[in-house]
């Protein structure tokens, strides 16, 4: 039997390696100060979560019947004002889709479904279906996945990796991601250079879609590359169930990354959770497996977020640059998408050409990895 959890206090949270995680994700120094009310959603989520946990996984001689109505008192705690005066959510549907850590939001989905089978469920019900199991099965899962990377530990630590330039086409990362060993220095002086070279003072958000938008264009270079060069698909034996760390270390491998020192266990969470949401969108529905994915990872997160990110129109920076960025991203997805009875090589030939061209265009923001 699982053992329970220490208490979440808002200290731990705040210091924690998964706020750091978010700091980085958002772009800011303290996530709690500037994002108060999505901090304060999280906090309560992952309090909640770890709340469940330890009525049913602590050692204990309360009844499972007591055990599923103390959850409940928690739940109706978590997801209502006050459920013995009205039935009023404590977060709104608009709340949950502006939380920009998207984990914690899938949390609170789970949660609430939680929530609406226990609900009337009654002592038959508990002792005579498999219902109480199944919700005890999601909730293993969940605490599994954020103690597997010491979630509320306060650790930091740093991805190393060596060169490798064995591939036959060149493979890129952005100066801007978090694999650069050096992007908190460079993402410092980005935005004064921005300033100083166009007059324009970013605001945090429009310096995260800028950043962005450089970094899909590696994804874009990475994932043709893999068709041109017919990278075949290597079996690392991977599932949706594979731990984050298994998934990490897969995809650094299809980068050509040898990893000095251990990958870091917080990006492996993230890069999961972006990997999971991916397969659901573009590859569950084309019978595309799991391992496969990860195989050519860059290829489906570059079409993923140009459909659901920058063909949507949802980027709120307007200028010059990105929207210069944004014109040539859209071309190189019109012709990857536009297939129809083309030869699929003549396809990425001709979208490798476009992609080039802004690699060299911004070559300074880009490194190259194989």
């Amino acid at each position: 039997m699982r053992k329970k959890h220490r208490t979440l206090s808002d200290e731990i949270f705040r210091n924690s390696r998964y706020i750091e995680m978010v700091n980085k994700q958002v772009g800011c120094k303290d996530f709690k100060k500037e994002y108060k009310v999505q901090y304060d959603f999280m906090y309560d989520t992952f309090s909640t979560l770890i709340l469940l946990n330890n009525v049913f996984f602590s050692d204990s001689n309360i009844s499972i019947d007591d055990k599923v109505g103390n959850a409940l008192n928690i739940m109706e705690a978590y997801l209502f004002v006050d459920y013995n005066e009205n039935d009023k959510r404590k977060y709104s549907v608009r709340t949950i889709q502006n939380i920009v850590e998207r984990y914690s939001a899938n949390i609170y989905r789970k949660i609430d479904k939680w929530y609406g089978k226990m609900e009337h469920l009654t002592t038959k019900d508990i002792h005579s279906t498999n219902i109480v199991n199944g919700i005890l099965d999601d909730i293993e899962e969940e605490m599994n996945k954020l103690e597997s990377i010491c979630f509320d530990n306060w650790v930091k630590e740093r991805v190393s990796y060596e060169k490798n330039k064995n591939s036959n086409y060149k493979i890129f990362i952005c100066a801007f991601d978090t694999l650069n060993k050096d992007n908190e220095k460079f993402l410092e002086n980005y935005k004064q250079f921005f300033l100083d070279l166009y007059g324009i003072d970013l605001s945090e958000e429009e310096f995260d879609e800028i950043c962005f938008l450089y970094t899909l264009a590696a994804k874009a270079n990475n994932g043709i590359v893999n068709v041109l060069a017919d990278t075949k698909a290597k079996d690392y034996n991977l599932t949706e169930t594979s731990s984050p760390q298994d998934l990490y270390k897969a995809y650094l491998d299809t980068l050509h990354l040898n990893i000095k020192d251990d990958y870091t266990k917080l990006s492996a969470l993230h890069f999961a959770l972006t990997a999971s949401s991916i397969y659901e969108n573009i590859c569950r529905s084309h019978d595309i497996s799991f391992n496969d994915m990860i195989c050519n990872f860059d290829l489906y997160f570059f079409l993923n977020k140009m459909d659901t990110v920058v063909n949507a129109n949802v980027l709120s920076i307007n200028n010059d640059v990105a929207n210069k960025l944004i014109k040539d991203l859209q071309e190189v997805y019109q012709t990857i998408t536009d297939i129809q009875s083309k030869d699929i090589k003549e396809v990425y030939t001709e979208a490798f050409d476009k992609i080039q061209k802004i690699i060299k265009r911004n070559e300074k923001y880009y490194i190259r990895v194989s």
